[in-house]
């Protein structure tokens, strides 16, 4: 995702300026890999020079196949085709296989004592089954793809990104892997932009993982959340590695649209940070 680079000569330079911090980023993202779990990587390399290989992601008898960057590449070509650590708990949390981690904070947004992600299917009966969902800055869509599998899936699930690059390889996930009767679709989403008519006030629920790692995005994607949730509605439930976190930056872009964070919890073995924000009453 690159919001505001519109030209493919433009795009290649915002990849160089991030090349140094990605790599940074990466290595460390390797080192808690093990702590993940669920996922492999096959060794057919299906995109060439590219490096995008099937990553598999197994789940309640159920299997994703997700074209991917090889764990192994330090260089991206984009962004937008790592399998994150992130989505892989985003993936795990909405599943049902991921334990209750540390509880952080659960503000007056939230519900006083009572948790509000776990149990993670009381959440997404809550929040996702029979609703419409949108993930926002997909990338691979591991954590999109996954709803559409869940034993009560969405009533409407669109995965978008910015990169058209990145959401043509997206649709190729989409379309490998979602069921057909959940009708799920990869779009293009800008989040500098107003909100197309498919999209504005659309959705009940909004899924994004490990999409703040600049401090930058994070105005931006709480102004397309707020866009396309319902209001006073709908709810924004982001996962982002701990050390790409810019807590209160993001705090502070949640209240700038109308959003409050209302719980938030810390796994520690994969240093992945789960929260959750929702209009303020």
């Amino acid at each position: 995702f690159q919001p505001g680079v519109t030209s493919r000569h433009g795009r290649r330079r915002a990849r160089r300026r991030t090349a140094h911090f990605l790599g940074s980023a990466f290595r460390t993202e390797r080192t808690a890999q093990a702590n993940v779990g669920c996922l492999f990587t096959a060794d057919l390399d299906l995109e060439g020079d590219q490096g995008l290989v099937e990553q598999r992601f197994a789940h309640g008898g159920h299997e994703q196949r997700i074209l991917a960057l090889a764990p192994d590449k330090t260089v991206f070509h984009i962004q937008g085709h790592v399998l994150w650590g992130a989505a892989k708990y985003m993936a795990r949390y909405l599943t049902g296989e991921a334990a209750a981690p540390e509880l952080v904070e659960r503000s007056a947004a939230g519900s006083g004592e009572a948790a509000l992600l776990f149990p993670a299917a009381a959440f997404w009966a809550a929040h996702g089954a029979g609703r419409d969902v949108v993930e926002l800055g997909a990338g691979c869509g591991l954590a999109g793809i996954v709803c559409a599998q869940l034993p009560a899936p969405p009533r409407r699930l669109v995965l978008t990104d910015y990169d058209p690059d990145v959401v043509a390889v997206l649709a190729r996930n989409v379309a490998a892997n979602a069921p057909a009767a959940v009708g799920a679709t990869a779009c293009a989403l800008d989040w500098k932009q107003p909100a197309p008519a498919w999209a504005a006030a659309a959705f009940d629920l909004a899924l994004a993982t490990d999409v703040t790692y600049h401090k930058e995005l994070c105005p931006h994607l709480f102004e397309a959340a707020s866009r396309v949730l319902r209001p006073q509605h709908g709810a924004l439930l982001t996962a982002n590695g701990r050390f790409r976190y810019h807590e209160a930056v993001c705090r502070d872009s949640a209240e700038a649209v109308g959003m409050a964070l209302a719980e938030e919890w810390l796994d520690r073995d994969t240093d992945v940070v789960l929260s959750l924000y929702v209009w303020k009453r």
